[in-house]
């Protein structure tokens, strides 16, 4: 299908780094590395300017809830996290029991929070994404992404 196609290409893309440092859904491991700003030579760009042309014709043709998955972890890659949670929620709304989209879901706000000074509202969405971790762990309770993303999330929460 053409929304696995992307996701290829959003593997390739990020086959040499990892754009974030939760997991999401789907992506090859790659290592994260920690460095200011766009990564680009550790990027393929045009693989993900690839994915992206393929999700965005997807979504005008056929939306359904693996092509508003797929976009919300294009996003997510992109470090809009805004966008990515939008994107997400669309998914979730009409898959609500998908532990890969309830996984993909906290990502985005605990990546959100960490662009966020201390506030009230990092701490709401370090404890939304934890939310959506649980959740996602009781619908697969070995799902790895969700149990990596878990601890991560309880580390920053100390």
């Amino acid at each position: 299908t053409n929304t696995e196609l992307a996701l290829n290409s959003l593997n390739k893309a990020f086959e040499r780094t990892r754009p974030v440092q939760s997991r999401i859904t789907n992506f090859d491991y790659a290592p994260f590395s920690q460095l200011r700003g766009e990564n680009d030579d550790k990027i393929d760009v045009s693989a993900r300017n690839r994915a992206e042309r393929i999700l965005l014709d997807e979504e005008a043709e056929n939306p359904s809830p693996e092509v508003f998955h797929s976009l919300g972890r294009l996003h997510l890659s992109k470090k809009e996290f805004d966008e990515a949670a939008k994107q997400l929620e669309k998914a979730q709304r009409l898959a609500p029991q998908s532990p890969e989209i309830l996984s993909d879901t906290g990502t985005a706000y605990l990546e959100k929070s960490k662009t966020l000074p201390e506030s009230e509202k990092k701490i709401e969405l370090q404890s939304q994404a934890l939310e959506s971790f649980d959740k996602a762990l009781e619908q697969n309770p070995r799902f790895l992404p969700a149990l990596f993303n878990r601890a991560y999330c309880l580390q920053l929460l100390n």
